[in-house]
């Protein structure tokens, strides 16, 4: 079995008893102000339950990977951005509209779907981005130098470059034209960031690692999260809704600006071309399993799903030649594994 897999089944209860406990915390000092909010609040810590916990997961295992001992506190620690990405999940889903979320209603839907659901949405997401992690990291047993950086971490990648790449993605959407290079500034800033570095930088930190090996963290994350992205947008396509559990007429349907599509519009022949538009972002076109095939054969034909794929080889190729720099110990070859996990997400789910 792959090891990262089998790493994670050992942490999996342990985060999200830290994720319950650190919220019924949280509840407990509102309750103070007013115990009309608890039910809120309990919808949110519904929220929290379920997801991959690959971030938490990465915190623990730079933190192990760079001789941290500490490890109640450091899972302590992970917990802070499982909150955080409750958070963002809620008002992401705000912004999209969209009704369900981990195989259950969004929160704003399960709060009623109303404008005072949307409203209460918006503060549960900011104390979840906010006051609850960083509550949890100062108040974690590490010395204050070291709090002080992982905040500092904290906040540039996801109070600052999350947020940077979701406008980024948010603009590109609306505008007619962007280019390759915009798409992957995004991806950067939101998924690589977000997903990878932020995580694997905030354990090594708290582990004592040096600014060479933060270093190497930012670069191991970028190629491993553009692959990831670039895979994800493969399976909004291409993927096996019975396994991932979502259509692939969504991103057909929104128009969505990938290295895929744009790929496929600069280099589709004139006919394709044609039909690309007629169907790739209308939204009030109704797609048929006939122009998802149309479609899906037309990246082929482009070129576009080869571009993409070679792509995310060349990347997986870097992040692989980047593990052998890490400490030699055998949480790196956990961390081989991790990186085969994010690998196998396209292949195993198409």
């Amino acid at each position: 079995m792959n090891k990262f897999i089998s790493y994670q089944k050992q942490y999996v209860n342990k985060i999200s008893d830290s994720i319950d406990r650190n919220l019924e915390k949280f509840m407990q000092s509102v309750d103070s102000h007013s115990k009309m909010l608890n039910p809120l609040f309990r919808e949110f810590a519904k929220a929290s339950q379920g997801g991959k916990r690959i971030r938490a997961d990465l915190v623990i295992l730079s933190y192990q990977l760079f001789g941290g001992q500490n490890l109640e506190e450091v899972i302590n620690i992970s917990s802070a951005l499982e909150i955080w990405q409750t958070g963002v999940l809620a008002k992401d889903d705000i912004i999209d509209n969209s009704p369900t979320r981990r195989g259950r209603p969004s929160l704003h839907y399960s709060l009623g779907g109303n404008h005072g659901a949307v409203s209460q949405t918006i503060c549960l997401g900011d104390l979840g981005m906010g006051d609850i992690p960083n509550s949890i990291i100062l108040n974690s047993n590490f010395d204050n130098e070291k709090k002080i950086e992982v905040l500092r971490c904290f906040n540039i990648t996801y109070n600052h470059n999350t947020m940077i790449g979701q406008m980024l993605d948010i603009e590109l959407s609306n505008m007619a034209t962007c280019t390759l290079e915009d798409a992957m500034k995004m991806y950067y800033l939101k998924t690589a960031n977000y997903t990878v570095i932020g995580p694997m930088q905030i354990g090594a930190i708290l582990a004592g690692a040096s600014k060479e090996e933060l270093k190497l963290i930012q670069n191991f994350g970028t190629e491993v999260g553009m692959m990831f992205q670039l895979g994800d947008d493969l399976l909004g396509v291409f993927g096996n809704e019975e396994k991932t559990g979502k259509p692939t007429t969504s991103d057909i349907k929104e128009g969505k600006k990938t290295p895929l599509s744009l790929y496929a519009f600069q280099n589709a022949h004139e006919n394709d071309l044609g039909v690309l538009k007629k169907i790739y972002g209308n939204a009030e076109y109704e797609v048929t399993d006939k122009d998802i095939n149309m479609v899906r054969n037309i990246f082929i034909r482009s070129g576009a799903l080869q571009y993409v794929e070679d792509l995310i080889a060349n990347f997986r190729n870097n992040a692989e030649n980047l593990i052998k720099n890490f400490p030699s110990n055998e949480f790196r070859d956990i961390l081989a594994d991790f990186l085969e996990y994010m690998a196998k997400i396209y292949k195993d789910n198409t």
